[in-house]
This record gives C-alpha cells, sequence and structure tokens, in this order.
C-alpha cells in the first residue's frame, strides 16, 4: 500500500512528496522505516513513555521525569531517574533511580541510585552505585565510589573518595575522607586511609602548623633528618622520644652521636631540678669542661691529657 507520491513531475507539474498526516494512532505490528521520524510530544514502547525533550530539557527511559513542570537544560538518562523532578535546572542524572526524588539544581548523579533521595541539595556530585544515596539537603558535596556517604544527608561541602568512603556523622562540614572504607568524624577534618593502613609520603611532608600523635601510636621518620622548630610529645611520664631506634626506653633514648653547637651551650645532666644536682658539659674556649653543681671540676685542652 503506498499512500501519496514521491517528488517529481506530475502532468508537466514539478510537485513536492506528499505529507501523510495520522490525526491519531498509528500502529505498525512489524518495522518501522523513515529518514525522520516526528513525535510532537513524545515515543513510547507499549504504555510507556521512553523519549521526551520538553525545551532544552531531555528525557530518556522509562518513567524519568514523570513529574517534571518546568526548568532547563536536565539531563535524565535511566529507569525512574529524576522522577520527581518539578522545577530543577541544569541536573545530569545517569542511571536507575538516580536522583529520583530531587527537586534541586546544579546535580550530577551517576550510577544506580546515585543521590536517590536527594530533595532540595544542589551543587552535588555522586559518582557511583548508590553515592549519596541518602542525601537530603547537603550541598556542594563530591563522592566518588561505590556506596560513598551513605550516611550522608544533610551535610554540605565534603569530599569522600573511595568505595564505601563515609562520614561518621551527618551534618559535617568541609570533611574529607580519602580510600576505601575511610571514615571522617569532625568537620575542617581530612582522613587519609582507615585506623589499619599506614600513610606514606614517598616525597616531602610540609606541615605550617602541628602534628599530633596520639598516645597509643607512633610517629616516624624514616628519613636522615627531620627539621622543626619545636618538638612537643605530651606531659605523660611514660611518654619517651628514640632518636634513631624505633623501640625507646628511656624518655630520651639516642642511639648515635649528638653534635651540639653554641657559645657555651653545652649539655645540661639533672636528676633534680636544683643547680647542685646539675652536671654541665660545656666548652669555655678551646677548653672542654665538666660542671658539678655549678663548680668546674674537670677540665682539658685538645691534644692533651684530662686534668684534674
Amino acid at each position: 500500500i503506498v499512500l501519496g507520491k514521491s517528488a517529481g513531475t506530475y502532468d508537466g507539474i514539478p510537485r513536492p512528496a506528499d505529507t501523510v498526516v495520522v490525526p491519531g494512532l498509528l500502529n505498525v505490528a512489524g518495522s518501522f522505516e523513515a529518514p525522520v521520524v516526528r513525535a510532537g510530544i513524545q515515543f513510547n514502547i507499549g504504555v510507556s513513555r521512553i523519549l521526551h525533550s520538553p525545551g532544552s530539557n531531555l528525557f530518556v527511559g522509562r518513567s524519568t521525569g514523570t513529574n517534571f513542570v518546568s526548568g532547563s537544560f536536565n539531563t535524565i538518562v535511566g529507569g525512574t531517574a529524576g522522577n520527581s523532578l518539578a522545577n530543577g535546572s541544569s541536573n545530569s542524572f545517569f542511571g536507575n533511580s538516580a536522583g529520583f526524588q530531587n527537586h534541586g539544581s546544579d546535580n550530577s548523579f551517576f550510577g544506580m541510585a546515585a543521590g536517590q533521595l536527594n530533595q532540595s541539595g544542589v551543587a552535588n556530585s555522586f559518582f557511583g552505585k548508590e553515592a549519596g544515596v541518602a542525601n537530603l539537603t547537603g550541598n556542594s558535596n563530591a563522592f566518588f565510589g561505590n556506596g560513598t556517604g551513605v550516611g550522608n544527608t544533610t551535610g554540605s561541602n565534603n569530599t569522600l573518595v573511595g568505595s564505601a568512603a563515609n562520614v561518621a556523622a551527618d551534618g559535617l562540614s568541609f570533611a574529607t575522607a580519602i580510600g576505601a572504607g575511610a571514615s571522617v568524624n569532625a568537620s575542617n577534618s581530612v582522613v587519609l586511609g582507615r585506623s589499619a593502613d599506614t600513610v606514606r609520603v614517598p616525597g616531602s611532608l610540609f606541615v605550617t602548623s602541628t602534628i599530633n600523635a596520639s598516645s597509643v601510636s607512633s610517629f616516624s621518620i624514616t628519613s636522615n633528618s627531620i627539621s622543626t622548630s619545636s618538638i612537643t610529645t605530651g606531659t605523660a611520664t611514660a611518654t619517651t622520644v628514640g632518636v634513631g631506634t624505633s623501640s625507646p626506653t628511656r624518655t630520651l633514648h639516642v642511639n648515635g652521636e649528638m653534635l651540639s653547637f653554641g657559645n657555651q651551650a653545652g649539655y645540661f645532666l639533672s636528676d633534680r631540678e636544683t643547680p647542685t644536682s646539675q652536671w654541665r658539659l660545656y666548652s669555655s674556649g678551646f677548653t672542654a669542661r665538666l660542671s658539678l653543681g655549678g663548680t668546674d671540676r674537670l677540665a682539658g685542652t685538645p691534644h692533651r691529657l684530662l686534668s684534674v
């Protein structure tokens, strides 16, 4: 069956191809082929809409953007993705149920159920299956990895990188956890890895503030030197510092030689805080001296025997 004529000259009169208009429904039991197929509103498979492009928006998949009213520059791909989106703009959702309840704008959700429960949160980036799945009102979060940030509902400006990286408490801000299974429990904090992990810095580590090590942890320097304005090891009497050893047995345990520079700076050795209990090793000019309780007891000069 041929409907209409193709373009050509008929009875000496050139004419374009006929346009066939079907005002009702057109059902095709077999296959249908055409250079261009136009739909005024949408394309369906069965009774389900699979393609819809109102204005500058694009919805692809069953039940995507079902409740869409207004908004612009949204791209929603995946079954039920962006289902509740009504007025948001500039969202990109890819994956089944991604951004299902979203009403916010400027969000990017990639992965099944990524950002599924997000309501008014804006400017979030969730990548991975169920990444940011429970986020409700949090803004400007970046979660990368399978199941990242499942504990965040209201926190903002947080960064989680790694499978199952998470926040240990809701409502945090500027909290960062990096590494699979890493968890951050305080705002304005950065956590690298889990408690079972060892963090290694193959290059240089520059710290402008303070490095703290807990009483049950250790701080090790494996290079040849450490340069710092001060080292504080705590107030507990059991605190020990090892230089050249990883197993100090005294408050200060030095394995190797010590070198001190300074005009009569010397070393003070004391078993109590009284001047008469001090031993002092120092130099005066080219003479080495040993002072006990403030009085020179032993003195020697270079290349000579010790005199008493």
